[in-house]
């Protein structure tokens, strides 16, 4: 299966948004600070970390709002197979 990468349709695995389909935005590495709103409020902001690389992620069921999802919680649906692996079928020639 292809690594998650920007743009790239991936399923939440788990967690209270389990089952939803989101858009990969951006790489957060582990450890490294990123800021969230609790609340959906300004007022609500503050810096967190997560010991595990992580995504930005859209989804299109709630476009006002980003979630930040754990990278081992986030399967790849678009595009199934490395597309760089050739089989014996493409590999053929028409007779």
């Amino acid at each position: 299966m292809k690594p998650i990468e920007p743009g790239c349709l991936a399923l939440i695995l788990r967690g209270n948004m389990a089952n939803h389909v989101c858009t990969a935005v951006e790489k957060i590495p582990a450890n490294q600070p990123f800021t969230i709103h609790p609340d959906r409020t300004w007022e609500s902001e503050r810096q967190t970390t997560f010991s595990c690389d992580a995504w930005r992620v859209d989804l299109a069921s709630d476009p006002s709002v980003g979630y930040t999802v754990a990278e081992h919680n986030l399967m790849r649906i678009d595009g199934g197979e490395d597309e760089s692996v050739t089989t014996e079928q493409d590999q053929e020639l028409p007779a």
